[in-house]
């Protein structure tokens, strides 16, 4: 038979894994020689695949290697009759994706299957091609561990990418580029180590590694005021329960995960920027106090969070914060100093609410009561609403003052036109506000 070509290899290193192939991996197949049978059935065999899948039905593995290829689900008629082979002992499940591959590239009713799988490959083509410009990129393109196996960051971004490049959707130079840019910037993967917090009075001095670490605190009294946890050059996560007001410092912790005991609330004025994503669990409402990212995702929180951004804040440039909602019910989302200057008021001009979930959330600025900086009274100041969730989000009453809405200025205001899921924006208008019930209709949209 045939040796199979390096952009039939990489055809299967997506059916199989999902990415593009290693530069040295490849090139080793490819000078060595290796039929598309004779690689399906090694990938098949692989940890990588193996331990993500190898425990799913057969089912299951048929349709992952469906949404790897062409970024869909099984039709009904492909999974029963595949899986059916397969149960007879006509075919062996390492062999599915070279039948998938051909069907795609030779049916006649598969054009759109035939688009996302050369999308794909050509997209694998060229990031293999930009890891192999530099030795930063071929070391850092690797697992975290293979034994156990452990994909890392660097597995995950390529994967990532890749899921992004379907039917109607080619690569970029820009995009490969900037994918590979993040792996070579977090370099050799290291192995992740777990880290837990104690019940020491004195508290806890924890420093992570370069991989992605875990800080666990598995009750209340474990994280308290005195604790230090510092995560490293990894994604690092923060997961303890909470209880009380803290004070405790957090840096260099990309994902903090709160399971609240008591209502409690945590001095985010302790925690670094690197910080992305904080989450609540627990069935009490927590209080993230003066959190001093200028972009986090909020998550997870079923339970009720209130965050507070950007306290002790002096200067009077225009200032930006992106907050990403997911799917669930908030408490407030307070933006603004909550000592705020009386004259500038020093709050966010640009919120922007990314809704990538379902829920709700009040939106409010700590200095509403200010003499000038009351709320968003400048036209200059923006609430920009993305994303596809059905959402629902009230602006406190008093936050929006009167004449800064009358007129056309509800348009600088709130901007939902990015917005494509069902979306009530209620800006909690007082009396003493006069806006027409047109004005209000601008800002109600199911």
């Amino acid at each position: 038979m045939t040796n199979a070509t390096s952009t039939q290899l990489q055809e299967l290193y997506v059916a199989y894994f999902g990415r593009a192939a290693d530069p040295t991996g490849l090139d080793y197949w490819t000078e060595q020689g290796i039929t598309t049978t004779q690689f399906a059935s090694d990938m098949y065999a692989q940890a990588e695949f193996k331990d993500a899948y190898g425990s799913l039905s057969t089912e299951s593995q048929v349709n992952q290697i469906y949404k790897n290829l062409f970024d869909r689900e099984a039709d009904v008629t492909g999974l029963t009759y595949w899986t059916q082979q397969i149960n007879l002992g006509n075919l062996q499940l390492a062999e599915i994706a070279t039948h998938l591959i051909w069907a795609a590239q030779n049916n006649d009713g598969s054009a759109d299957d035939k688009t996302a799988l050369t999308n794909r490959t050509n997209a694998a083509v060229a990031y293999t091609a930009e890891v192999k410009l530099t030795t930063s990129g071929i070391l850092a393109y690797q697992a975290e561990t293979t034994s156990p196996w452990k994909s890392g960051v660097n597995i995950t971004e390529a994967i990532s990418y890749l899921s992004g490049i379907d039917k109607d959707t080619a690569h970029t130079a820009a995009g490969i580029t900037a994918s590979v840019n993040t792996i070579k910037t977090n370099g050799v993967p290291t192995a992740s180590s777990a880290f837990n917090l104690t019940a020491a009075t004195a508290g806890d001095d924890l420093v992570g590694t370069s991989g992605n670490d875990t800080f666990t605190g598995g009750s209340a009294a474990r994280f308290q005021n005195a604790d230090t946890v510092t995560g490293g050059a990894g994604t690092d996560t923060l997961n303890t329960k909470i209880s009380g007001t803290l004070t405790a410092t957090v840096d260099e912790i990309e994902n903090i995960i709160l399971d609240a005991t008591a209502t409690s609330s945590l001095d985010g004025a302790n925690v670094g920027t690197d910080t992305t994503s904080v989450s609540v669990k627990g069935g009490y409402t927590v209080s993230y106090l003066n959190a001093v990212q200028e972009e986090f995702t909020v998550s997870e929180a079923s339970t009720g969070l209130t965050v507070t951004a950007k306290t002790g804040f002096t200067d009077t440039a225009t200032d930006a914060i992106t907050v990403n909602l997911g799917a669930a019910k908030f408490g407030t989302i307070t933006l603004g100093d909550v000592a705020a200057d009386a004259t500038n008021g020093y709050d966010y001009e640009t919120v922007n609410l990314v809704l990538s979930g379902d829920g709700s959330a009040t939106l409010a600025e700590a200095d509403a009561g200010s003499a000038t900086g009351a709320g968003w009274n400048s036209t200059a100041d923006t609430i920009n609403v993305t994303g596809t969730g059905d959402f629902e989000i009230d602006i406190a009453d008093g936050q929006i003052g009167g004449a800064a809405i009358i007129g056309n200025a509800v348009a600088a205001k709130i901007d939902a036109s990015g917005h494509t899921g069902s979306l009530t924006i209620d800006i909690g208008v007082n009396e003493s506000d006069h806006v027409s019930a047109k004005k209000l209709d601008r800002c109600r949209r199911n």
